[in-house]
């Protein structure tokens, strides 16, 4: 056989079919689909929903995850997703509400906590 299809195989099993599902990024095989988690593209991905993220919108909410439950403070999240430029409050504030808009859909919510910083909440 020539042509294109020379060089695709057909999968002869479920197994092999799991395999190639998996090594096409097409299923979120999690086995806690109930957290949060960045996959390799920068995606967010929750109960079976994805979203996309800007790099900076990424590298925030990789922080969040990393701190578990923990309040960050604008100033230390600045100083890290800002890659060594120190951003206003200010935008560290658009940033949050931008964030806000995007993970409401899938039930997460990024709160301030008076006097600490922003926490990632599950609302599942």
């Amino acid at each position: 056989m020539t042509g294109p299809g020379a060089l695709v195989s057909r999968p002869t099993g479920d197994a092999e079919l799991l395999r190639l599902a998996e090594r096409l990024d097409l299923l979120d095989l999690d086995p806690r689909p109930n957290r949060p988690r960045l996959d390799r593209y920068g995606l967010l991905r929750f109960w079976g929903h994805v979203v996309p993220l800007s790099p900076r919108e990424e590298r925030v909410i990789d922080l969040l995850l990393a701190a578990d439950g923990a309040a960050l403070p604008v100033s230390w999240l600045a100083s890290r997703a800002w890659e060594g430029c120190a951003a206003p409050e200010a935008a560290v504030r658009t940033c949050m509400t931008r964030l806000r808009r995007r993970l409401d859909p899938v039930g997460l919510t990024v709160r301030c906590v008076r006097g600490r910083g922003y926490v990632l909440d599950v609302r599942r």
